[in-house]
């Protein structure tokens, strides 16, 4: 066998190389997941924005005026209509929770299983589901609520700093340019502060699968596997943070913005179904582009914990280059997929 080369020479194309091969030689079974957990969440990001909006206002007050009603009977009726916007953005909150949840775990034991050279069928990895929710889902929100615990820390000495300025006689105005860019300045270093856990935690999910543990010990494994590779996860973090930027630009940019007031029936029909056309068009090219991303940076982060670990066991990052490992994806084991990695 071939050894693979030394840690040292570990770089963000080798990482996206290995999770392109794992995913392109096992397409039916990632496809599958990404059908089942990805897909629905990717909908539901690129439709929350669209409800948020006054879209979905002009779309009901134009249907009002299709199906019979006058503009100020299409008005009356529109405000009597509740007020959604807790349930939604709380429905928005759970459902993103449950569905992300579901499918970094899936697809993070199918590629530690991989690795293991022990065969994964789509069945195995959903019900791996079941072990790993609540220990993850715990460990993610521990992982918040110390950053906020922080970032408040880090706002209330902020906030007496000034306040002890102030009664030592400073006259300090909260709307001029100096006071805005003091500010500016003070955010900084909590920036990078951040960023400096998230990169060092960027392992935390893939080890609560892998390991079996949940709490500070998923938090501490993961700085410690990271240690001496924190630019490569940076630079992972980076690339899918621009993939998810441009994914924002492009979706608030391209959104259609169409009059459906005023004007005959016939013209606010044909601009009905034009807005509604387009959103559709966006919501199904944006969604597809979110899970392929979605999936790459699940696969990423799991081929990076692969390659920390074996550095760690042997302070080589060999062990599994060159090895081909078997991955069914259904339930006939009698006909197996070989995957290279």
């Amino acid at each position: 066998m071939e050894t693979s080369p030394p840690p040292s020479t570990l770089n963000l194309i080798k990482v996206l190389s290995t999770s392109r091969r794992i995913i392109h030689n096992q397409l039916s079974h990632f496809t599958a997941l990404s059908f089942l957990f990805i897909l629905p969440f990717a909908i539901a990001a690129a439709v929350y924005p669209i409800l948020q909006s006054p879209l979905p206002k002009a779309i009901s007050k134009s249907f009002l005026y299709l199906i019979g009603f006058g503009p100020q009977q299409a008005n009356d009726q529109f405000t009597t209509l509740p007020n959604e916007n807790i349930f939604l953005v709380l429905t928005y909150v759970l459902f993103t929770v449950v569905f992300s949840t579901c499918a970094i775990t899936s697809i993070t034991y199918s590629v530690i299983q991989g690795f293991s050279s022990q065969p994964v069928k789509l069945k195995t990895a959903v019900k791996s589901i079941a072990a790993n929710f609540f220990p993850l889902l715990g460990t993610s929100l521990l992982a918040q609520m110390i950053i906020s615990a922080c970032a408040i820390l880090y706002a209330a000495v902020f906030a007496l700093l000034v306040a002890g300025a102030q009664l030592l006689g400073f006259q300090i105005d909260f709307s001029s340019t100096y006071f805005i860019i003091l500010g500016f300045v003070m955010v900084i270093p909590l920036f990078l502060f951040v960023v400096y856990l998230h990169v060092n935690w960027c392992l935390v999910s893939v080890v609560v699968v892998a390991e079996k543990t949940w709490g500070l010990e998923p938090l501490k494994r993961s700085a410690s596997l990271i240690k001496g590779r924190r630019w490569l996860a940076l630079s992972l973090s980076l690339l899918f943070a621009f993939c998810y930027g441009v994914l924002s630009i492009s979706t608030n940019y391209s959104r259609p913005v169409v009059d459906l007031d005023g004007g005959s029936t016939n013209d606010t029909n044909h601009k009905w179904m034009c807005l509604v056309i387009s959103l559709a068009v966006q919501v199904l090219f944006t969604s597809a582009f979110r899970v392929l991303v979605l999936l790459y940076e699940l696969v990423s982060n799991t081929v990076l914990y692969m390659y920390c670990k074996e550095a760690g066991l042997d302070n080589r990052a060999e062990g599994f280059a060159g090895e081909y490992v078997s991955l069914p994806v259904d339930d006939n084991e009698n006909d197996p997929r070989s995957a290279s990695v």
